[in-house]
């Protein structure tokens, strides 16, 4: 992934698939930042959640990253932590 001032670029590759890439626009204040997650992970977060928004909150391409559902309408309030991976 590639947080960017007003957008987030996902990057996919798979032996299998082949790669993609799509632009998503967000609300990001920081430095841009490219970090590496287990897709399947993200994914198991997205699909347990109700929310159309989420918050990702970053420190850096080392460290942990957190995952809350935001926006209007919060029924649960929990947050999930992935660790990055080397890209």
């Amino acid at each position: 992934m590639k947080f960017a001032p007003g957008e987030v670029s996902v990057f996919s590759s798979s032996v299998e698939t082949g790669e993609s890439e799509e632009g998503v626009s967000c609300e990001y204040q920081g430095p841009e930042i490219e970090i590496g997650f287990n897709a399947q992970y993200l994914l198991d977060f997205l699909r347990a959640i109700s929310q159309d928004q989420v918050a990702f909150e970053l420190k850096d391409q080392k460290s942990a990253g957190e995952m809350r559902p935001a926006g209007e309408g919060i029924v649960d309030q929990y947050r999930y932590v992935v660790m990055p991976m080397r890209i």
